[in-house]
Order: C-alpha cells, then sequence, then structure tokens
C-alpha cells in the first residue's frame, strides 16, 4: 500500500512539473502540427506533440521516438528534463535548423502519411538538422532548467527568443550555450503566466 501512495505522490508531481512545461509559449502547439494544447512527447528527442503526432512518432520506431504521455504515463527524472531542457524552443535549435523559409508546418488536417514523411526526413534522416547537432544537444541538456525555453520560437512575444548577435543585449551567448550561426538565446523576462 505504501508504493501505491508514492507512486500516486510522484505522478501528481510529475503531472505539475508537466503542466508548467506545456504551458510555455513555444510548447502550447504541437512540434509537428498546428494542434493545440499537445500532451504527449519523445523522452529522447525532448519535443512535445499531440495525439496524432505521437501516434505517426510510434510508427517511427523506438530507435528514433520514445513516446509518452504527460497526463498517463510514469516517467523517469533524466526523460522529464530531457522534454523540460529541450522542449519545442529547443527542438527548433536541433531538428529545424536547416528547415526552408517556404516550408510550410502540417496543420491537423494534413494526411498522416505526409506527416509521417515529413517525420522520417526529420528525425531518421535528420535532414533539417543543426551542423553541431551533438554541441547543441549537449549545451541544452547540461544548460540550467528551462534556460532553452523559447530559445528558437522567435514567433512567440518573448524577449527569450533566439535573437541575432547584432541585435541581442548581450552580444555573447548566454553560460553554457554555444554561439549558434550568429544568435544567441536572449535573457529577458518571461512573459506573465496565464489563469488557465
Amino acid at each position: 500500500m505504501a508504493s501505491l501512495k508514492g507512486k500516486d505522490a510522484k505522478m501528481k508531481d510529475q503531472f505539475k512539473r508537466f503542466d508548467i512545461i506545456c504551458k510555455r509559449p513555444e510548447n502550447q502547439e504541437c512540434f509537428e502540427c498546428t494542434s493545440r494544447q499537445p500532451r504527449w512527447a519523445a523522452t529522447n528527442l525532448g519535443v512535445i506533440f499531440c495525439l496524432r503526432c505521437a501516434g505517426v512518432h510510434r510508427g517511427l520506431g523506438v530507435h528514433i521516438s520514445k513516446v509518452k504521455s504527460t497526463k498517463m504515463d510514469l516517467w523517469e527524472e533524466d526523460m522529464i528534463q530531457t522534454v523540460d531542457k529541450i522542449g519545442n524552443g529547443g527542438g527548433k535549435l536541433l531538428y529545424e535548423a536547416k528547415l526552408p523559409s517556404s516550408f510550410v508546418k502540417p496543420t491537423e488536417n494534413t494526411d498522416t502519411r505526409e506527416i509521417e514523411r515529413i517525420l522520417v526526413q526529420k528525425y531518421d534522416k535528420l535532414k533539417w538538422a543543426a551542423d553541431d547537432f551533438e554541441v547543441i544537444k549537449e549545451s541544452l541538456l547540461t544548460a540550467p532548467t528551462g534556460a532553452a525555453s523559447g530559445a528558437a520560437a522567435s514567433s512567440f512575444p518573448r524577449t527569450s527568443a533566439l535573437m541575432p548577435l547584432s541585435s541581442a543585449p548581450d552580444s555573447s551567448p548566454s553560460p553554457g550555450i554555444p554561439n549558434m550561426g550568429g544568435l544567441s538565446i536572449g535573457s529577458g523576462p518571461s512573459p506573465p503566466a496565464s489563469n488557465s
């Protein structure tokens, strides 16, 4: 009975942590399509996505994407840290660094086969991955929690989004984060928390 109470307490704590992670602006939209309020994630990739895209990720195989629900599954601490430290902002730095500007993100209505084709290119072939992928990933994983929050989410109104070095308040990269192709993670304030 004591182990069940311990597991329940661990799950409640985990759910609270994921609520905070998923409320960050860059994590409020599926990393793969435009669905809102995603609640699934890849424990090894660190990105958050919707239920439909979770199914596509699962279809890629566990050698590429290890999928868990942020609402139903019990996670190991290192898995939570990966999603917390990378998230969809860091995912843009890692997996979409070379995504062409003409790329149109799939919507909720995009054919699932098209999403699968994109995800194979993104994660199996690493077609749009950063040249210094391993360095950036290691920097994100060793940075303080939430340091990459909003990192590449320039479409979000956050001062912590990536800014060209010439317009950054301090042109030196954040501690522990390498200069990533003329971009630096800003250190401005986070937006006010929503009451939802």
